[in-house]
């Protein structure tokens, strides 16, 4: 139920750099809905993945702009509504980051349960905190390992784990949402696999938030994930909540591959790769 921006440069840019300053209003308004925290991953100077957040709402803490200065190729940020029964910590703000890549999820999956059985015998290895986005996290990774061994962390390697991890977690949750993005020093992957789950409108209502009161693009599209190469040079990824007008819809059911490449002086949408789930 949260919201996720991530961009990806040709050059280093900062969030403010990138994203513009209106997508940043529009980003800090959405944080009085999307209260539970924040978080931000990003590739520094060396493309090592570096990550922090905090369980304040964004807006308390200070804007995007002081909170996320580095200049980065590439970064993910994120805004929280926590899900009941996983409560504000630490240990549960997104993007989280383990062993170089960084990962976040906008959905639920209950119950957590089946999720929980897809990590096998030992299904609270490696878990820090409550949510079931890190549980798909691990499935991810569990799965990469298996495919990858060493290698776990290449782009073709998390491309397959995050299709395979999709399938199993669909065949258990056929509704949720499972859009997710994975950061790693070599390319931004994002899957778009909204199911057919509405607005959490009970939910906002319990926070005080009629649906006439909430920002747009709580409706509908609140499960479309879509992209545009801003004026910066930047490609922008983002969910609903923020002004996307002009931005393309990515495909459903699809996984995409924003990769950079220091060498590479074409667009970065020349490099994009899209991979159908069920391929």
């Amino acid at each position: 139920m949260s919201r996720m921006l991530a961009y990806v440069s040709p050059t280093p840019l900062t969030v403010a750099e990138a994203a513009g300053d209106p997508l940043l209003a529009d980003l800090q308004s959405l944080a009085t809905v999307h209260s539970d925290g924040w978080g931000t991953a990003w590739a520094d100077a060396t493309g090592a993945i570096q990550q922090t957040g905090e369980t304040s709402p964004l807006g308390e803490s200070g804007n995007a702009a002081e909170l996320a200065p580095e200049a980065s190729r590439m970064r993910l940020m994120y805004l929280r509504f926590a899900s009941r029964g996983s409560a504000p910590s630490v240990a549960n703000i997104q993007p989280f980051l383990r062993e170089g890549v960084a990962f976040q999820h906008n959905g639920a999956l209950t119950p957590l349960d089946g999720a929980m059985v897809l990590l096998g015998e030992h299904p609270a290895a490696g878990l820090l905190g409550t949510t079931d986005s890190e549980v798909y996290f691990a499935v991810v990774r569990q799965r990469a390992v298996q495919i990858g061994g060493a290698e776990w962390q290449s782009t073709s390697v998390l491309v397959q784990a995050l299709r395979q991890t999709i399938g199993e977690l669909r065949a258990i949750y056929p509704a949720a949402c499972l859009n997710a993005f994975l950061l790693t020093p070599e390319a931004l992957i994002v899957a778009q696999s909204p199911g057919s789950s509405s607005v959490p409108l009970e939910a906002f209502a319990r926070r005080g938030f009629a649906p006439h009161a909430l920002p747009p693009g709580h409706d509908a599209s609140y499960n479309t994930l879509r992209w545009t190469t801003a004026p910066s040079g930047a490609v922008l990824v983002a969910t609903s909540g923020i002004d996307t007008t002009g931005w393309s819809h990515i495909t459903d059911d699809t996984v995409v591959v924003f990769e950079h490449s220091a060498q590479s002086r074409l667009p970065i949408s020349a490099v994009v790769g899209v991979v159908p789930l069920g391929a």
